[in-house]
């Protein structure tokens, strides 16, 4: 009888043994879990930061200081981030009239008969820019009697975009060309920009 109670004993205490080993296993297993989480975490974060785009939109307006001729006027896109800017949607206002193009532009604008409307024009829309790349929207430095009215007049011109980056993530940077800057990219959760007022160049 000692001897099967002993034998008895043995075996609880090698069975306890045993669960507390598989319990100790078990919680070494979940803390490195959680600790390569945390470092998952960590370099989904890094990785996100060296692919984040950020766009502004830029004026550039020169002229000679020796006579009021205009030496260039163009609007442009660029990427001061550190990834590529897909661009999903880009919607153009002048004061609070939506426009599709530059030519709509130019007729809600009433620019006269007398002005050549002959421009240079990138497609922006759905284009992606590279990280430190510009994409110039408009350029009508060789036409100054243009330049010259939208100098006077495009100061209601007022530019959206909506843009994501590789890992889907979506900003909106606006600004309108009086001011003196592009507003600071936004994040936002989807393109809210109708397609029936999306701008097509």
């Amino acid at each position: 009888m000692k001897i099967f109670r002993k034998k008895l004993d043995t075996q609880i205490v090698i069975a306890f043994g045993v669960m507390l080993v598989s319990f100790s296993t078990l919680f070494v297993t979940m803390y490195q879990a959680s600790i390569m989480n945390k470092q998952n975490d960590v370099i989904l974060k890094q990785t996100k930061a060296n692919a984040w785009p950020c766009l502004i939109v830029e004026k550039t307006e020169l002229g000679d200081k020796l006579s009021p001729d205009i030496t260039k006027y163009l609007f442009s896109i660029s990427n001061k981030g550190t990834g590529p800017a897909i661009i999903r949607g880009v919607r153009v206002k002048y004061k609070d009239t939506v426009v599709k193009s530059w030519r709509e532009l130019f007729a809600v604008m009433q620019i006269p008969d007398s002005i050549p409307l002959w421009r240079t024009y990138s497609l922006i829309s759905r284009s992606v820019i590279s990280a430190n790349e510009s994409l110039t929207m408009i350029d009508i430095s060789d036409n100054p009697k243009l330049a010259k009215y939208m100098i006077n007049n495009g100061k209601d011109i007022n530019v959206e975009i909506i843009y994501k980056s590789v890992f889907d993530e979506l900003w909106m940077i606006e600004r309108t060309l009086g001011n003196r800057a592009s507003t600071y990219p936004v994040k936002v959760s989807k393109c809210f920009i109708p397609e029936d007022e999306m701008f097509e160049n």
